[in-house]
């Protein structure tokens, strides 16, 4: 990807496949997916991300109401509100974001759980509707299968207060960073958790050069570990070199150059045959909300492989 010659020979989507793609994005994904695509890849406005991001902020300042498919709970949930900070770093100069962000870390000011030093994924209400079974919280200890990895997403969130610590009024964004960087070093093999990996490569995307360097190498072993670089395995659930690193500029942990073109190249090809990208899970319970969500998922999957793909020049060219 470094040269003419070299990208001259890279697989890019037609302009057929690229047509079909849109058309499924269009037909049945969540607006902000819709949004969002339209602005990375087709020039629309910004704003319209940041509106449609606003959908999903409660009353209490966090983030609900379907935002992560998988969920079906309106409420808020510290896990919901992340997902909405990952869009809201990259739009937080659109009119309205400013907003948005000041209550969101109220509402993490209001939720962290002084005993964890962090936050549960999810509150014991969104039990009463439709989820997938790894969002489900036991009764008993009010905590669900993602919370037995401390970092998903409590270190994703401490990035996200060091980068708006100004706004905070009571926590010491400080003391819960060292609390974190105590988690990350005390992980080692076997690794558990590739989403608990990604939340503390956000994390680190957002911390002062000396602490992000302290958190380079444990998580460019964590990654050797988990991200799968064969292609025969991108079928099934698992971490991918561009989860790792979705943009050109995004830092690689040290996976090869290759893997990357390697995943573009599938992403192609997957469009090219199918026409969009599927989920690789099933929730195997509420068979008709899953059939709904399913298509969802694949629509906002789909908008953003075009994100990717044309983040790496691999659309066709602009007619």
């Amino acid at each position: 990807m470094k040269d003419e010659g070299a990208r001259n020979t890279m697989a890019h989507l037609s302009p057929a496949a690229y047509a079909a793609a849109l058309a499924c994005v269009e037909a049945d994904t969540p607006p902000l997916h819709r949004a969002a695509l339209s602005h990375r890849v087709r020039g629309g406005p910004a704003v319209a991300v940041v509106e449609a991001l606003r959908a999903h902020q409660n009353g209490d300042g966090g983030f609900g109401r379907g935002l992560e498919l998988d969920i079906l709970y309106p409420g808020s949930s510290p896990l919901a509100t992340s997902i909405a900070f990952q869009w809201l770093v990259r739009y937080e100069d659109v009119p309205g974001a400013p907003d948005m962000i000041a209550r969101g870390v109220r509402y993490f000011e209001d939720t962290v759980l002084p005993e964890r030093q962090g936050w549960l994924a999810q509150r014991r209400e969104l039990n009463a509707y439709p989820h997938a079974p790894w969002w489900h919280v036991d009764e008993e200890t009010g905590m669900c299968a993602i919370d037995q990895s401390w970092g998903n997403p409590s270190a994703e969130i401490l990035g996200y207060l060091w980068r708006y610590r100004r706004l905070l009024s009571r926590l010491d964004v400080g003391a819960l960073v060292a609390t974190a960087l105590g988690h990350l070093a005390s992980r080692a093999p076997p690794y558990e958790s590739f989403h608990e990996v990604y939340c503390f490569i956000r994390m680190r995307n957002e911390m002062p050069p000396d602490i992000a360097k302290a958190m380079e190498q444990p998580l460019r072993e964590a990654v050797a570990a988990l991200v799968e670089t064969d292609p025969a395995s991108w079928g099934a659930y698992v971490a991918k070199p561009l989860d790792v690193a979705p943009l050109p500029e995004s830092d690689r942990y040290g996976i090869p150059e290759s893997a990357f073109t390697a995943q573009l190249d599938y992403l192609v090809d997957t469009l090219e045959t199918e026409g969009s990208i599927a989920p690789t899970w099933t929730w195997g319970a509420y068979e008709d909300v899953w059939e709904r969500q399913k298509r969802r998922w694949t629509g906002a999957l789909t908008a953003q492989a075009l994100c990717t793909l044309g983040a790496f020049g691999r659309l066709p060219p602009a007619r």
